[in-house]
C-alpha cells in the first residue's frame, strides 16, 4: 500500500504536467491566432469607421450619396 501511495501522486504529477504543457501550447497557438485576428479586425474596424465618418459628413453637409 505504501509503495502504491508513494508512486500514485508522482504519476498524477507527470500526467498533470503533460496536460498543462499541452494546454500552454494550445493557449499560445490560440493567442497567436487571436492576435492576428484582432489586428485584422481592428484594421477593418478603422476602415469602417472612416467610411461611416465620410458618410455622416456627407449627410450632414446635405450630399445624400
Amino acid at each position: 500500500m505504501q509503495v502504491i501511495s508513494g508512486y500514485r501522486p508522482r504519476a498524477m504529477r507527470i500526467k498533470t504536467t503533460n496536460h498543462s504543457i499541452k494546454i500552454n501550447i494550445i493557449n499560445k497557438l490560440i493567442n497567436i491566432t487571436s492576435t492576428k485576428r484582432t489586428r485584422f479586425h481592428a484594421s477593418s474596424r478603422e476602415i469602417n469607421n472612416n467610411e461611416n465618418r465620410r458618410r455622416a459628413g456627407r449627410l450632414f453637409r446635405g450630399h445624400w450619396n
